[in-house]
């Protein structure tokens, strides 16, 4: 969700350095950029599923339809998506477009002038890559994970519902974060796997104050946002860096204080329906890719435990929360056993 917008300062793009100069991960795949990402970690691969370039040229879109459209509350509309012979845009208002060539495997970061350059990162990381991730029998979610006893449960639902706080909450009590607000899953064998993306957290303010743990130095994950990033490698948060088999989905939703924790089980044809919402999707009109994501869906609902969680909007009650889910974690693995993860 969207809050107070903060004043932007100009920014300096830089041409002419190799694409190649850094390398980085993202989940399965491997960025060249001629810029540092410090949000990422450097990858000692030497094949880029992609390269990353930088410009502040203005992107040519009069060959481009508008296919998709975001909009923020109260601000209009936050995020176009345009479709032309030449890829993809996405073109965030005031900050910047990207450019996705599928064909090239390139991605090129078309910054406006008075942008900072963390906000088009926070655009890139958490915004972009999540829908050009997806295909190549990958699926991306709205959601966020963390890994108990081996396995991945991931809390799904609506921005500004608390999956990145419930994710966190856990990851303080010794659960080891996987990923947040993008879980990439892929099939493997009769299981799929959760994917880890990048060791970050975002958190509004009150949330991480209230973990009681130490997250080193706070910045705030964009200049339109309130919100602050926690990153593995300067707190004490843990996280996962690798896949891990995923047993259950928890989709959030918000109840009275008083009535408490509640945890319900979803039919199969429910749990598709809801896995359908919190699909990242590129293009809604490519029937080829969408058909074939249907199908992933099917099967992931076959296969994974879609659940309603019903949780308490108090930061007080995490705990509560907490301990509700490892109780039905415990019910879902003695109804259905699970082989222990590798």
């Amino acid at each position: 969700m969207l809050r107070k917008w903060s004043p932007d300062t100009p920014t300096k793009v830089r041409a002419g350095r190799p694409a190649e100069r850094y390398q980085y991960a993202w989940g399965e795949m491997i960025l060249a950029s001629s810029r540092r990402l410090p949000e990422l970690t450097l990858s000692p691969r030497k094949n880029a599923t992609f390269s990353l370039k930088w410009t502040r040229a203005p992107v040519n879109t009069r060959s481009f339809d508008w296919i998709h459209r975001w909009t923020a509350p109260g601000r209009g509309v936050w995020l176009r998506i345009g479709r032309g012979t030449g890829g993809y845009v996405f073109r965030f208002r005031r900050f910047a477009d990207f450019h996705w060539s599928a064909p090239q495997r390139v991605l090129t970061c078309h910054v406006r002038s008075r942008t900072q350059m963390s906000t088009v990162r926070h655009l890139l990381l958490d915004q972009v890559l999540p829908a050009i991730s997806s295909g190549e029998h990958r699926i991306g979610l709205h959601a966020s994970a963390v890994v108990v006893g081996g396995e991945a449960i991931a809390f799904g639902g609506r921005t500004g519902l608390g999956k990145s706080t419930l994710a966190a909450s856990f990851a303080a009590a010794g659960f080891p974060a996987l990923t947040d607000d993008c879980l990439i899953v892929k099939e493997g064998g009769e299981r799929f796997l959760a994917v880890p993306t990048y060791s970050s957290l975002r958190l509004w303010s009150d949330s991480a104050n209230a973990l009681g743990r130490d997250l080193g130095r706070r910045h705030r994950v964009a200049a339109y946002s309130q919100k602050i990033r926690v990153n593995g490698s300067t707190s004490k948060i843990p996280f996962c860096g690798d896949p891990a088999p995923l047993q259950c989905v928890y989709l959030l939703k918000t109840r009275a204080a008083r009535r408490g924790v509640l945890i319900e089980p979803l039919s199969e044809r429910d749990a598709f329906m809801a896995l359908v919402r919190l699909a990242f999707r590129l293009d809604p009109y490519d029937r080829v890719h969408l058909a074939s994501e249907m199908d992933r869906l099917a099967r992931l609902s076959r296969v994974v435990s879609v659940r309603l969680l019903h949780v308490p909007r108090r930061l007080e009650n995490l705990s509560l929360v907490q301990e509700a889910v490892l109780l039905d974690l415990q019910t879902i693995r003695r109804a259905r056993p699970m082989p222990t993860a590798g």
